[in-house]
């Protein structure tokens, strides 16, 4: 999967309004340099039906942008069997990564000789690496399949986490292989209010 292109630019959907904004500033990470494996959290105010109530894993951050994966968004009814014809008895789903080359598949794998991004989670864009980390899987290995990822252009992240539409947590490689997935963004904004809640 060739990830060298130019990013294209997905706009913010909805401005934060001024409580959220002041949300953002007591909860969230300070506003600084995008760096790899920084999750970002989707703010409520985040309109675009790409990335509503989304927990984003920065996984590169180059000089013309950023590239993440979606860690929250299952696909229903589409086991990893289907996608890859050798992997008939791994029925885990493929999950949306993101709205940029959806017919790409990515992997974020512990058993891989892939180079790892986020301690020893590696990002496997290779077919050869992602079949060979599929040989491996057991069940309880740590593995993900991802369609499309999530790409923007130079400044655009940092300008739309400005304008309050993302709020930036430390990693956590749990929230990765989170059991419940598809209510990671639930879960860590509820904390993050809770946090604000007690500082108020």
């Amino acid at each position: 999967m060739d990830l060298s292109y130019t990013f294209p630019r997905f706009g913010l959907a909805k401005y934060m309004d001024i409580t959220r904004l002041i949300f953002y500033s007591l909860v969230a990470l300070p506003l600084a340099a995008i760096e790899p494996c920084q999750l970002l959290i989707a703010a409520r105010a985040l309109g675009d039906p790409n990335f509503s109530k989304t927990v984003v894993l920065v996984v590169e951050v180059r000089k013309t942008g950023v590239l993440g994966l979606v860690l929250n968004r299952p696909l229903p009814n589409v086991p990893i069997s289907r996608v890859f014809a050798g992997a008939k008895k791994v029925s885990d789903p493929v999950y949306y990564g993101g709205p940029v080359e959806r017919g790409g598949m990515v992997g974020l794998s512990r058993d891989s000789n892939a180079k790892t991004v986020c301690g020893d989670i590696a990002l496997v864009t290779e077919q050869k690496q992602l079949s060979k980390a599929l040989d491996l899987y057991s069940g309880s290995s740590g593995l993900r399949i991802y369609s499309g990822y999530a790409g923007w252009g130079k400044g655009q992240l940092e300008k739309e986490i400005e304008l309050g539409g993302w709020l930036l947590k430390p990693f956590q490689s749990s929230a990765v292989y989170d059991s419940k997935p598809t209510t990671l963004w639930d879960r860590f904004l509820a904390s993050m209010e809770t946090m604000l809640a007690r500082r108020a």
